[in-house]
């Protein structure tokens, strides 16, 4: 009887175990899902694809100035050859994208690590009501605008103050050391 009760124990104590864990990996899951959704709404997939479109650029970049050197050693590359191999590249690159850098992938593994524990999933909640509500959508609308605007009077009206301030510091110094020797 008591090996009964203890079997009986020990199989209650693992299906509890195994619900809880199930309901944790459900609840992991819904809160990357509102992570997700609390990304695309601050702006970070926008920044995401942001960042490839600057990446694609530069491979224009980097292919000219190596067909440049090719150019260079004597080997003529025509301006159609650079073209071509332009556009392979940025479709070689895309492809590797999609495979090594998916957004999901990327948000699940960089951001949600370092974001994710900063928020419970209730706070995401939370976030996400905000953000979908007529205050929220009017936030996201004006944030990068205010903060451009903030930034413009900040650079009119203390960096010229600051750089005048640097330079008499800067100049103080100078008559210092000029001055021991």
């Amino acid at each position: 009887m008591k090996r009964l009760m203890a079997a009986l124990c020990i199989m209650g104590f693992i299906i509890t175990a195994q619900s809880y864990a199930t309901d944790a990996a459900k609840s992991e899951a819904n809160k990357k899902q509102m992570f997700r959704m609390y990304m695309e709404h601050i702006g970070g997939v926008a920044e995401y694809h942001k960042i490839l479109g600057i990446v694609k650029q530069q491979t224009r970049q980097v292919m000219d100035h190596v067909l440049a050197e090719k150019n260079q050693l004597g080997k003529k590359i025509s301006q159609g050859e650079i073209d071509q191999a332009v556009a392979y590249s940025i479709a070689e690159l895309n492809q590797w994208v999609g495979k090594e850098m998916d957004q999901n992938e990327i948000i699940d593994n960089v951001f949600y690590p370092v974001h994710g524990s900063a928020y419970s999933e209730q706070d995401l909640q939370t976030i996400l009501e905000f953000l979908n509500s007529d205050a929220g959508k009017k936030y996201t609308q004006q944030r990068n605008l205010l903060m451009r605007e903030s930034f413009q009077i900040l650079s009119e009206m203390y960096i010229p103050r600051m750089q005048e301030e640097l330079v008499k510091i800067v100049q103080s110094e100078a008559d210092k050391i000029l001055k021991d020797k």
